[in-house]
């Protein structure tokens, strides 16, 4: 006799600020477990085929919606502003908040060294000498354009940090989202494998929690009742994501209402500028408001369609058979 858990893994989730580490996973423990007959998972199977074909389709256009309408492009890495897919992509807009954050980083240096430069040296002879400008003009032409209203204050860095910094681990974690539902087989399959096959492939996955064969014949499915059966799992894991894209969407939504106030410099506005989807042609400036807004509607983008995935399991599937 052998028994077989089930391979799929559950996905570990990683919280972006709001918990720690959440791990499902699955165990069999003596006493608990049931197994069901080969011929009753047939048929329960066959019996919530009209279910199942539904949540496949789904699967199907979550797929579509997470590789096609909003991808995360973190697997983009060859340039990657020539791939279609890399400019309605998550990575996209964490990458201009990357260069803004650097280029602002860069201004606030320049500044700095312009500052002790000026207050080291009192005599400009020998920049003019050299054809160069001196420190002092330098920086008077960069307090003129305005930057004395951002320096010395750390405040537009810290919150350009942290901008970057939670859109940065949404990308990684979203990207791990995207790998684990890729893997579970929706209505599309390969010609390789029946329809039947395919079907019964996704029933395992989101109600079986193993396999049980004498020799090489198998015999039945193991099913482990509570929270750690497989359907259980998988519910918990889609509202923890739900969890994750809601509390991410908010957390812009949040920083776009601050940048309304303390972000609407020109200088910082001209730090952006080159990622304006409008090219300038719009009506108004692309401002920060409107780049973090576009993190809302990315967000916003993936939540219906997990929604839609869970109502499906949770309240379309029919319940498991019996012990036998």
């Amino acid at each position: 006799m052998r028994v077989y858990v089930r391979t799929f893994q559950p996905l570990a989730l990683i919280s972006i600020g709001w918990g720690s580490i959440i791990l499902f996973t699955c165990f069999i423990t003596q006493g608990q477990s049931y197994i069901i007959s080969m011929p009753t998972w047939n048929q329960y199977v066959q019996s919530q085929w009209i279910n199942f074909e539904a949540i496949a389709h789904q699967i199907d256009v979550l797929k579509y919606t997470i590789n096609e309408d909003c991808p995360v492009g973190n697997g983009i890495v060859f340039l990657p502003a020539l791939v279609p897919e890399y400019r309605r992509s998550l990575a996209k807009l964490v990458d201009i908040l990357g260069e803004a954050r650097l280029a602002f980083r860069m201004s606030f240096t320049k500044m700095n060294q312009l500052s002790m430069m000026v207050n080291r040296e009192g005599s400009f002879t020998h920049y003019r000498q050299r054809g160069t400008i001196p420190p002092a003009e330098s920086l008077q032409k960069m307090l003129d354009e305005g930057w004395g209203e951002l320096w010395p204050s750390d405040h537009i860095k810290e919150i350009l940090d942290e901008m970057h910094l939670v859109g940065g681990k949404s990308a990684s974690f979203a990207s791990r989202i995207a790998d684990y539902f890729n893997d579970i087989p929706g209505w599309e399959h390969d010609d390789s494998i029946t329809q039947q096959t395919n079907i019964d492939n996704l029933a395992r996955i989101i109600d079986s929690d193993g396999n049980f064969e004498v020799g090489d014949v198998a015999e039945g499915v193991i099913i482990i009742p509570g929270p750690q059966q497989a359907r259980a799992v998988l519910k918990n894991t889609l509202r923890t994501l739900l969890e994750f894209l809601t509390f991410s969407r908010n957390q812009f939504k949040d920083f776009a209402s601050k940048a309304s106030i303390e972000m609407a410099n020109p200088l910082l506005i001209d730090l952006i500028r080159d990622h304006d989807p409008n090219h300038g042609e719009g009506e108004t400036p692309f401002t920060f408001v409107e780049l973090l807004g576009s993190f809302v509607k990315w967000y916003e983008c993936w939540i219906p369609e997990f929604q839609d995935l869970l109502y499906l399991i949770d309240h379309r599937l029919g319940p498991l058979p019996e012990p036998e």
